[in-house]
């Protein structure tokens, strides 16, 4: 078990070691869990920027490991009114594309090492940043990390520490690796999410707030994430186990990939590049896409009004099963 502090592609960042597990957490950049490593079963676990992706890395930092969202994905012309507050992000240098959380700078607080786990607390205050210059948002943002033998525990946590109310959507755009070893090709696996039915798309990606069948049966489990282009806004919904969440499974080997997540995430976005590369993102989203443009009145769809003095919180797990 160990903790180094390290750079990684230039960027502050830590690496976790516990038994079969290594995590490396990119604090400098959003503390984007950048690797997750099964040191055993020699798993890479995550897409991770690899020699030639430098670029493509600094441009889109949500393509690789599993970047926060804030908001998560898009808004239409990259505004909103919210409580008869009008929001444009075009006007002040926030991508309404995925937000700018993903890009800045956490400070570590806490580490520490134990016989059962590694841990690590990041913290991100927003009174420096445009989130609190352009709209008084003043908040903070803590990560936690604990990696032990059953592997990743992510625990996320927002708190309203001004006087403004907050509009809140939160994901993460989590990239998978596929294949995840050496010696497995992409027809190897197939995917299962925790899916209900799927949000109709615009022409231009946008939910039209009509819900339709399930393109692939994500909730059985026989989705292959790489033979086609995949580009899907679905409903979170806990399969019959209660578990919500993706399961990666290498039909070949046996070995399992599960991410966990948190019932808070009410939505998914399941997108794969167009099939063109070695990973697929399925993005655990609190809200749908363009949320407070929609006039859905189930509070589970659109952004969460976090109120002065008070926080929001999630948790995600990763492991492997073999």
């Amino acid at each position: 078990m160990a903790i180094d502090f390290i750079k990684y592609q230039g960027f502050n960042s830590v690496k976790l070691s516990f038994n079969n597990y290594s995590a490396i957490i990119m604090n400098e950049r959003g503390c984007n869990i950048i690797e997750l490593n099964d040191t055993v079963n020699h798993l890479s676990l995550l897409h991770y920027p690899e020699s030639g992706e430098e670029d493509e890395f600094v441009a889109s930092p949500q393509r690789f490991g599993s970047a926060l969202l804030f908001p998560p994905n898009k808004l239409r012309n990259g505004s909103f009114l919210w409580d008869g507050i009008p929001y444009s992000f075009t006007e002040h240098g926030i991508p309404f594309s995925h937000g700018l959380l993903k890009e800045f700078p956490f400070t570590l607080k806490e580490s520490f090492e134990t016989a059962d786990c590694t841990y690590v607390k990041f913290e991100f205050n927003s009174i420096n940043s445009v989130y609190f210059k352009e709209f008084q948002w003043l908040f903070d943002c803590i990560f936690e990390f604990e990696l032990s033998s059953k592997g990743l525990l992510q625990k996320l946590k927002f708190s309203n520490n001004g006087n403004t109310d907050i509009p809140l959507g939160v994901g993460f755009h989590t990239a998978f690796r596929i294949p995840q070893d050496g010696t497995s090709s992409k027809e190897d696996y197939h995917i299962q999410v925790s899916c209900g039915r799927q949000w109709e798309l615009d022409e231009h990606s946008f939910p039209t707030g009509k819900l339709i069948p399930l393109s692939h049966d994500y909730p059985k489990g026989n989705v292959a994430p790489l033979a086609a282009p995949i580009a899907e806004h679905t409903q979170s919904v806990a399969l019959e186990n209660g578990f919500h969440g993706t399961i990666i499974t290498n039909k070949r080997t046996g070995i399992r990939f599960i991410y966990e997540t948190d019932s808070v995430f009410s939505n998914w976005m399941i997108w794969n590049n167009k099939a063109s590369d070695n990973y697929i993102c399925i993005e655990p989203m609190s809200c749908i896409i363009n949320a407070p443009n929609t006039d859905l009145l189930d509070s589970s769809q659109n952004f969460v009004n976090l109120k002065p003095g008070h926080s929001w919180e999630a948790k995600n797990k990763l492991y492997v099963k073999r």
